[in-house]
């Protein structure tokens, strides 16, 4: 892989959406509804189906959540998912800014593909490794892309950007504390009715737990986090239903050398060892059906395959596969 990047401006963006519109009009396909694939498809349904006269827009959104080393790579589809029967016997466009992996793709090509008479993929760029062959593409790469839409830092970060030794003043501190008020109450009023079954980790006890046989997950937080917060209840729930697994937790500001050594670099950060080995790390607070995603690809790894695919990566083998963040936003930090 090249190292300089593929720029995307804005007009750029104008002369590639105008530019697949004619290949796909001139192919004779005609699209009862285009399916955005949030969030970096939606720039590209948008202009597509003003381009192709299609008022019938969906969005599917698809979070993928990456694993350390790729030992895990799972893309998962978030609530509120299309029903079915919008698709029923029509010809389905799916938009998306890049095949990267192309899991993505094929992940949401095989929701729909049962439901629709025809589908068929466009995408702005794809990678040469992409599993999935798009039917339209503006231009292959095989180079990292800044996307106009992602490629300057948001207004609004997210996660919390974790300050190690120093704590954040939110500007909205007061309307945090109301909205997780009422879920931490709840989860202290669970916590009285039954004995936690998470684990309060430190750099004295981490170690020791996570090197077990068995799956370990592992929450870095902070009390001043409002993600942070919001995803404790998750956790807790996620830890009743899997009593088999060690759910640790880690305050990131009490075991700031720990933070540090594992560059935790924004909270909450999940992540997941088994047998002794990191096989998932990915910053944000997941939903519970996302966390269950993990937990069971998690389960399913072949711990034969993922050691035999550790020795081949310490042999200095560098491999493009863990790279991908569907949401694109990790694209431009490489």
């Amino acid at each position: 892989m090249t190292s300089e990047r593929e720029e995307l401006s804005w007009q750029a963006f104008g002369d590639a959406s105008r530019e697949l519109a004619r290949v796909i009009a001139d192919d004779g396909f005609r699209p009862d509804l285009i399916l955005a694939i949030a969030r970096g498809g939606f720039f590209l349904a948008a202009a597509l189906g003003y381009a192709l006269s299609v008022k019938n827009l969906h969005v599917m959104n698809v979070e993928f959540y990456n694993g350390v080393g790729s030992t895990l790579d799972v893309p998962a589809m978030l609530p509120p998912l299309p029903q079915a029967v919008d698709f029923s016997a029509k010809k389905v466009l799916i938009a998306d800014d890049v095949a990267d992996s192309g899991k993505t793709l094929e992940l949401v090509h095989g929701f729909v593909k049962d439901y629709v008479a025809e589908s068929r993929t466009a995408v702005i760029y794809e990678k040469p490794w992409s599993s999935i062959k798009c039917h339209y593409v503006w231009r292959p790469t095989d180079r990292w892309i800044n996307f106009p839409w992602s490629s300057a830092d948001p207004v609004v970060p997210a996660p919390c950007p974790l300050r190690i030794g120093h704590v954040p003043v939110s500007g909205n501190a007061a309307g945090w504390s109301a909205l997780y008020a009422s879920a931490g109450r709840q989860a202290l009023a669970r916590t009285e009715e039954n004995q936690l079954s998470t684990v309060a980790l430190t750099e004295a006890t981490f170690e020791k737990t996570v090197t077990t046989d068995g799956i370990t997950l592992v929450d870095w937080w902070a009390t001043w986090c409002p993600p942070c917060r919001a995803f404790g209840p998750v956790f807790e729930a996620a830890s009743q239903t899997h009593p088999d697994i060690t759910f640790g937790k880690i305050d990131t500001d009490a075991n700031q050398g720990l933070a540090g050594e594992f560059q935790i670099s924004s909270i909450p950060t999940l992540m997941a060892f088994r047998d002794g080995v990191l096989v998932f790390s990915q910053p944000g607070a997941l939903p519970a059906a996302g966390l269950e995603q993990v937990i069971k690809a998690v389960r399913d790894l072949d711990m034969d395959d993922v050691r035999a695919q550790m020795a081949n990566d310490h042999h200095g083998h560098e491999g493009h596969e863990g790279h991908e963040g569907h949401d694109h936003h990790g694209h431009h930090h490489h």
